[in-house]
């Protein structure tokens, strides 16, 4: 059989139940059609031990005898045991699959029952054998992770809670730069934040916590930092004076370092609110025992187990990700826990140095050298196994780009490209209120392969996936996501960050547009309640927003961004901006905006057709607007309307302006593809252009409202003059 390297050890291809023994006929067939109910029986029957233990593993699974008119596959797979797939032939809704394995110290079977013992999945949380895996997943990180270890201990935060010990309460600590290890919690505060420190109650922490005025998952986090012999901890509502907003700026600006130095982040993954706790038992997994008595295993007797089989779980998702092409460029996707939503918790999991999450079914691990989990199923040495295992989640291409040399390997961070920038490298002046550029439109490379990575994350992975997220208060959607950019700034941020933004990569990261991953059709956002982000920012809005080509497109910026001027609303350079306009020089073009109704289609999802009709010519694009739009007179602008709200039939002016060039895979020939370069004006290419409107400040500023994803550059150019020569260049402001 062939060998593959998997989850750091060779493995074998599996072994279907016709190669297991000699009772059912061969097949070859892919996947193999399996045997009946009656089938096993009889050949369990008859004495076959391999049908004897399927069989006696389904009657305890089940609870009931086998169903003769039941389907059944099985195949042994290393390391897993046999896995088995029983249902009705055909309905597929009758389909329930089971592991089988040794338990724990019962000799080897005969060949070629080759069965693991595999990790079980303790009912309670913290039950022995539970806690011996934490430690041994710890332990382990501790001694062979050279990623993940430190020089020197961590300094405190501000403030950590003592956790004591059941003859001393808990206690809130102000520290003055003392250093120890400690956990840090990740967890949803849930609707009703009852429990909290302010600077009405700070004195009162210090004096000591009751045990029974803790919410549950606080309990259970103290309960598991005094078992794992933490002597401190850090949970951000106890920790941060909530009713202070200087305290709460302050010490937000030190969050991602407060997770990073963090020894253990211990994530309640599986508690929607404070109230519910995390420490609570798992029986979708439970394993169940079985004896089979046969002559040919030793002692005659033999001691398996049974469980449902566990779905692969390499990497956590949310939203339409899992249904998407961008599924099948990583690894299989758990189900989303209810932490997973939260859109404050997506920057703690990320940069954390070690994760320990407490999910629904199990325990999963997370740290900078691999990932695994209680049931092991989720192994993988990112050394050992190869750049694959780094494309399974934000968090683990993120953590790739902190620990290699050369950036996110090519599998992951495939295609579009910022090589070849033709955006002006801006230099930054006053980090605090301007950044302009040369005169030059000469083309400036970046510096290393790790930036332009970077950039391909942020925009591909990491705004995608958070834009989706929840958040209680709408402001906090940029300072949410702040510790991760910080973090990416040494790599990223060459000239500085603006609103969710990089702005050595502006030119590639204003085409953005509304719309989860794969959105079939216009999914207009809703504006921002307030203004924290100009309207060329993904931040302006609310709603899920996606890049516009995917990894394996190359496209190349036809814009030159000459100045950018910005205020910020605090004291953080990487949360809200009081105001921010940028100087762009680019090919514009008068279009008309207007609205039809969408002819019913299978799987359409939007009801009203959004295109622009550039000026002169009979060409009509496809637009997605970035929310509903309103219209006063012939001027469109950005509406407050929700979504789904009805707006109407529009038709007004509106500019285009071209920032990228595109040359997807899906739309030229092999040979265009390998050998052409991407940027030629003469070849068709696809065309990106922002859909833009007047803005009240100035004759030559213009608002953001839409994006033109793509537009064929031979239909645009159409009979007459190349569409740059009839529309050439011209400078304008966006705000």
């Amino acid at each position: 059989m062939a060998m593959r390297s998997v989850q750091g050890k060779q493995d074998t291809a599996p072994v279907y139940y016709y190669e297991l023994c000699n009772c059912h006929d061969a097949d070859w067939s892919h996947p193999p059609s399996g045997i009946s109910g009656r089938a096993l029986l009889a050949a369990a029957e008859d004495g076959c031990l391999t049908c004897s233990i399927v069989k006696g593993a389904l009657a305890i699974a089940l609870g009931e005898p086998v169903k003769e008119e039941y389907n059944i596959v099985y195949k042994l797979k290393s390391g897993y045991g046999i896995k088995i797939c029983y249902m009705l032939k055909d309905e597929w809704s009758t389909e329930r699959k089971f592991q089988v394995f040794l338990a724990e110290g019962e000799p080897a079977l005969p060949p070629p029952l080759h069965l693991d013992h595999v990790k079980e999945i303790h009912e309670e949380p913290l039950s022995e054998r539970s806690l011996q895996r934490i430690q041994e997943l710890l332990e382990d990180c501790n001694l062979n992770h050279s990623r993940c270890s430190v020089t020197e201990l961590p300094a405190l935060p501000t403030r950590v809670i003592v956790v004591g010990d059941d003859k001393t309460p808990p206690r809130l600590l102000c520290m003055q730069g003392e250093r120890a290890e400690y956990l840090a919690l990740s967890h949803c505060w849930g609707t009703e934040q009852n429990f909290t420190t302010t600077t009405e109650t700070l004195d009162e922490r210090t004096r000591g916590i009751a045990w029974e005025d803790l919410p549950k998952t606080f309990q259970d986090a103290i309960t598991l930092a005094r078992v794992l012999n933490f002597s401190y901890l850090w949970i951000d509502s106890l920790c941060i004076l909530q009713d202070d907003r200087k305290d709460w700026e302050r010490e937000g600006m030190k969050m991602g370092m407060i997770y990073e130095n963090a020894s253990l982040t211990v994530a309640a993954s599986l508690s929607s609110a404070d109230k519910d706790g995390f420490l609570i038992p798992r029986t979708q997994y439970k394993s169940h025992d079985f004896t089979i008595k046969h002559q040919s295993v030793e002692n005659g007797t033999v001691v398996l187990q049974v469980r449902t089989a566990i779905k692969k779980h390499l990497r956590r998702d949310i939203g339409r990700i899992r249904h998407t092409w961008r599924a099948n460029l990583s690894m299989p996707a758990a189900a989303p826990e209810p932490l997973d939503y939260r859109a404050w918790c997506y920057q703690e999991k990320i940069v954390s140095r070690r994760l320990l999450s407490f999910c629904i079914s199990e325990i999963e691990w997370d740290c900078q050298s691999g990932t695994n989990c209680e049931c092991g199923a989720r192994r993988r040495l990112f050394d050992i196994d190869g750049p694959d295992a780094r494309n399974g989640s934000p968090r683990q291409a993120y953590q790739s780009l902190q620990h290699t040399d050369s950036g996110v390997p090519r599998s992951d961070m495939r295609g579009g490209n910022s090589r070849g920038l033709s955006t002006s490298l801006v230099e930054l002046l006053n980090p605090s209120s301007e950044i302009k550029s040369s005169a030059t439109e000469s083309i400036n490379p970046p510096e290393d392969a790790r930036e332009t990575n970077s950039w391909l994350l942020w925009r591909t992975r990491l705004v995608p996936s958070y834009s989706q997220l929840r958040l209680t208060k709408e402001m906090d959607r940029l300072p949410a996501l702040s510790a991760v950019a910080r973090g990416l700034e040494p790599l990223a941020g060459r000239q500085g960050y603006l609103a969710g933004m990089w702005l050595s990569d502006l030119a590639n990261a204003l085409s953005w547009q509304a719309g989860a991953y794969s959105t079939n059709g216009p999914r207009p956002g809703r504006l921002s309640c307030q203004y924290r982000a100009p309207s060329w920012s993904w931040a302006s809005i609310e709603g899920p927003v996606d890049a516009c080509f995917d990894y394996e497109d190359d496209y190349h910026p036809i814009c030159n961004i000459l100045s950018v001027h910005y205020s910020l609303a605090g004291e953080d350079p990487f949360s809200n901006v009081e105001s921010a306009s940028a100087r762009i020089r680019g090919h514009l073009v008068p279009a008309t905006l207007r609205t039809t109704q969408a002819p019913p289609k299978s799987g359409q999802d939007w009801e009203v057709d959004y295109y622009c009709e550039a000026n002169g010519t009979a060409c009509k694009l496809h637009m997605y607007p970035d929310t509903p739009i309103g219209q006063t007179d012939s001027s469109l602008h950005r509406s407050s309307l929700n979504p789904g709200e009805s707006q109407g039939k529009l038709d007004g002016n509106v500019q285009l302006l071209a920032i990228l060039m595109a040359r997807p895979r899906t739309m030229t020939g092999f040979k265009d593809r390998t050998t052409a370069p991407t940027l030629d004006f003469g070849a068709d290419r696809w065309i990106t252009f922002l859909v833009l409107t007047h803005s009240r400040t100035g004759s030559d500023c213009f608002c953001r409202i839409g994006i033109v994803p793509h537009a064929s550059s031979v239909r645009l150019s159409g009979e007459g003059d190349q569409w740059y020569k009839r529309w050439p260049m011209e400078e304008i402001t966006l705000v």
